[in-house]
């Protein structure tokens, strides 16, 4: 998986030069689809193969979205608020793999309690990051960089009043 999602962060870019960010993106999030319908499938035939092909697919897949998704995020970033941006973009997806950690461990716990075959626990956790990441297609959808940035550079161009905190003659 490590050495999978390594080789795509460093040749991701290679593809988005030749086709734009939300089809990498699309190919990414669909690889990872495909991979936990193929750890799925493995853990049914209880299929070490089976199971491998997975996690290398989902190494790449990942690498893949991740790359695309921070590329789309920066093309919405502007440049006054590239940092902000940046900070905001790490605390979310840190914040998301917390509680994506979370809530796949008390599933498994929880259907693990349930059954006596170690694999079922699993199989519901990664049908569960199927939806989640159907639910993420049709956000990406909703997506309009072109929308953003029109609107980020509205709101550069206007100066708000601030208060002012220097102490006034009475």
């Amino acid at each position: 998986y490590g050495v999978c999602f390594l080789i795509t962060l460093a040749t991701a870019s290679l593809l988005e030069k030749r086709t734009n960010k939300r089809t990498v993106a699309h190919i990414g999030t669909w690889g990872a689809i495909a991979a936990f319908g193929i750890l799925i499938l493995g853990g049914m035939l209880y299929s070490i193969a089976i199971f491998y092909l997975g996690v290398i697919l989902l190494g790449l897949a990942i690498g893949l979205a991740t790359v695309s998704n921070h590329s789309l995020m920066l093309d919405m970033t502007t440049v006054k608020n590239v940092g902000l941006f940046i900070g905001a973009w790490g605390m979310a997806t840190s914040f998301a793999r917390l509680v994506g950690s979370l809530i796949g461990g008390v599933v498994r716990d929880a259907i693990d309690q349930l059954t006596t075959n170690p694999a079922i626990p699993y199989m519901i956790a990664f049908g569960l990051n199927i939806i989640l990441l159907l639910v993420s297609l049709a956000l990406l959808h909703q997506v309009n960089v072109t929308h953003f940035r029109l609107e980020a550079a509205e709101g550069e161009g206007t100066e708000e009043k601030r208060p002012s905190f220097t102490k006034q003659p009475l």
